[in-house]
């Protein structure tokens, strides 16, 4: 198999010698961690078990995988606290998982006052506003805001949203930051990056059910990204 090497730069510091090599597969999705079948809560186990974090996790995936195959792996990795991540891919999935990217997390701004400026601005224009809980470390973070920088998604979030990027950290290792508002908007606890909140222009939480999903946000066709902020009808109890 001819391979492609797509780095994910997921961190600054110099990884260690040591390495964990996992393969993947499918569909059906397998994953293989050194030489061993596991699902993804054994895989999540073996690694929250490993204390050097910066040990580099290379991943192998056979060609023509599936990236939603990859994708969720990936989360998993993330969640245990890993950042130093390699993936070795064939032809099939380099091309399938090909998407812009933008770091617009800024851990220097006043995300309060960032928030309440695109409330107000949102109450005068009668647009919704769109809250994007991440980092830039996070691979699913600055794959959704690489999206929604390109000409097709600005043009038709320009009409509909007012869009706050938040840093939040590493909330997943105890790091965060900025939580307290997604706390005020009804999110209770961040599981994964990105958090995505669809607000009203009275800052009335519009997506509870689908909010904390988009931790897979990089994996994700872009005509399925754009069909759901094109076309957001309000979820849950905000229908009522």
């Amino acid at each position: 198999m001819r391979a492609a090497i797509l780095v994910l730069a997921l961190a600054t510091s110099a990884a260690s010698e040591a390495a964990i090599e996992i393969e993947l597969a499918g569909p059906p999705c397998t994953i293989d961690l050194n030489g061993e079948a596991v699902d993804s809560s054994a895989l999540y186990a073996f690694l929250d078990d490993v204390e050097d974090k910066a040990v580099t996790v290379n991943i192998t995936a056979e060609a023509l995988t599936r990236w939603r195959c990859v994708g969720g792996p990936i989360f998993v990795i993330q969640q245990a606290g890993f950042e130093n991540i390699r993936i070795n891919v064939g032809e099939g999935i380099e091309q399938s998982a090909s998407h812009p990217e933008a770091s617009p997390f800024d851990e220097a701004r006043t995300a309060r006052v960032d928030v309440a400026l695109a409330l107000g601005r949102a109450a005068l224009t009668r647009k919704r506003v769109i809250l994007v809980l991440g980092a830039n470390w996070c691979h699913d973070s600055r794959g959704l805001a690489g999206w929604f920088e390109t000409p097709r998604f600005a043009e038709m979030l320009s009409h509909r949203y007012e869009i706050v990027y938040v840093d939040v950290g590493h909330p997943q290792r105890g790091e965060g930051r900025n939580l307290d508002i997604a706390e005020t908007f009804g999110i209770a606890e961040i599981t994964g990056t990105p958090t995505v909140l669809l607000l009203s222009p009275e800052g009335a939480l519009l997506n509870a059910d689908t909010a904390r999903t988009w931790n897979d946000a990089a994996s994700r066709a872009e005509d399925d990204i754009f069909a759901y902020f094109s076309a957001f009808e309000p979820e849950g109890a905000a229908r009522r």
